[in-house]
């Protein structure tokens, strides 16, 4: 088992500076979208611009 997945954190923000890297925990990753995509849905504003049709390969290999 490794160093990070024994720490538990989910979010990691890392960074590398010469021979040194950095490896910090995102305190609290993507804090108010769930309620901003609400907002969005509630003011129709949540719909795709373009119009986009998809493709075979979309349908069986995009999971």
């Amino acid at each position: 088992m490794s160093i990070l997945s024994k720490s538990e954190l989910l979010t990691l923000l890392s960074s590398s500076r010469g021979n040194h890297l950095s490896i910090n925990p995102v305190s609290e990753a993507r804090v108010g979208w769930n309620e901003a995509f609400t907002q969005m849905a509630d003011q129709k504003d949540d719909i795709l611009l373009d119009d986009c049709d998809t493709t075979s390969w979309d349908k069986a290999e995009w999971k």
